[in-house]
């Protein structure tokens, strides 16, 4: 079984097409997963005057780019736009991105970016559009 190969060895690379399936479903889940851990909700809460929708956590409705990084994304045969139907416009309760562009992280420059941005924030954002973003602001 293709799962339990991987859990022993995780570097090994899908080859036939089940076992890319296989692959693309997980890698999808955890982008998914991962990007609801970050966004908050929406939630009902009553008061004396009735009830209201008060937010929980970030709003990520508004994010245009999801970064897509790890071995599964710079090793796999990945194309961004596999990804873009992950979060659908309508979001429910969850404030999702509402149809993000997904970028790839091939060359891993994301750490190298967020320790520059430690020192100096205008060389990071350079190094993010022109290696990651194409030179979107």
């Amino acid at each position: 079984c293709w799962l339990e190969q991987i859990a022993i060895t995780p570097a090994v690379l899908p080859l036939t097409s089940e076992q890319q399936a296989i692959d693309g479903a997980m890698a999808r889940s955890a982008v998914r997963l991962a990007v609801q851990r970050h966004a908050g909700t929406l939630e009902q809460m009553f008061t004396p005057s009735g009830a209201v929708w008060v937010q929980q956590g970030k709003n990520l409705t508004d994010v245009k780019t999801v970064i897509l990084t790890g071995g599964c994304f710079a090793y796999g045969r990945w194309d961004p736009e596999t990804f873009v139907d992950l979060f659908p416009v309508q979001q429910g309760l969850h404030l999702l991105p509402v149809s993000p562009h997904a970028s790839l992280d091939v060359q891993y420059v994301l750490a190298a970016v967020g320790l520059a941005a430690d020192e100096d924030r205008c060389i990071a954002k350079k190094l993010l559009q022109r290696q990651l973003l194409d030179g979107v602001h």
